[in-house]
């Protein structure tokens, strides 16, 4: 009986990484589901997701406590769907990591007819437990110009933002191409080009290469 480990990716990196998330808290979502949440594989957003957890966001005003209107969520949804690429993949995600960091200000018209404009976490960074750890795999995400699809092993979301991709290998390296974890790092870079899933990276604060 043969002790060797099995190497295919699957069964040797991938599985391990989405049952240590999962034990650490994150939520399994299929292909399927994750699928459904983001509407196309154009998309890289849950928005259903991200609706839910700013639907449970309260802000202050003259010392009451208000939940935002759907005209608030509908302004921070559009913010962080909008990210622009224009001037680069690096700047679209420091803009999206203040947006993070700081928060996102929206308008607000309240009861007493003044307008208010309060600053909304979307990460709640105070309590872990206020936010939503969703992870999935074979996420297929569509090429800029439409031309062919690109499909991350994992990633790993927060309130309906990817945050983490992991590209997940072999074990057992290969001669001409070197290690597998410089296979994980050359393809997350690949997948980065204005032609491929830029978008994707816009998003994600962390990459990781595991084997």
């Amino acid at each position: 009986m043969s002790t060797a480990p099995i190497s295919r990716e699957q069964y040797s990196s991938h599985l391990p990484a989405l049952h240590l998330l999962c034990n650490l808290g994150w939520s399994f979502l299929t292909t399927a589901q994750a699928l459904v949440l983001r509407g196309s594989t154009r998309e890289v957003i849950l928005k259903p997701r991200l609706i839910e957890v700013l639907q449970t966001r309260r802000y202050e005003y003259k010392g009451e406590w208000y939940p935002l209107s759907p005209s608030g969520i509908d302004q921070i949804v559009r913010e962080l769907s909008a990210l622009s690429l224009a001037e680069g993949l690096m700047p679209a995600n420091e803009r999206l990591y203040g947006k993070l960091a700081l928060g996102i200000t929206v308008t607000e018209f309240m009861p007493d007819g003044k307008r208010h404009q309060p600053t909304i976490h979307v990460i709640d960074w105070a309590d872990a437990t206020a936010n939503r750890w969703d992870v999935t795999e074979e996420l297929e995400v569509l090429a800029a110009q439409g031309s062919h699809h690109r499909t991350p092993d994992v990633v790993a979301y927060v309130n309906g933002i990817p945050l983490v991709v992991i590209e997940a290998k072999r074990p057992d390296g290969n001669a001409k191409k070197g290690p597998t974890i410089d296979e994980g790092v050359s393809q997350s870079l690949r997948n980065q080009r204005p032609d491929e899933i830029p978008t994707l990276f816009a998003y994600s604060q962390l990459l990781l290469s595991i084997n």
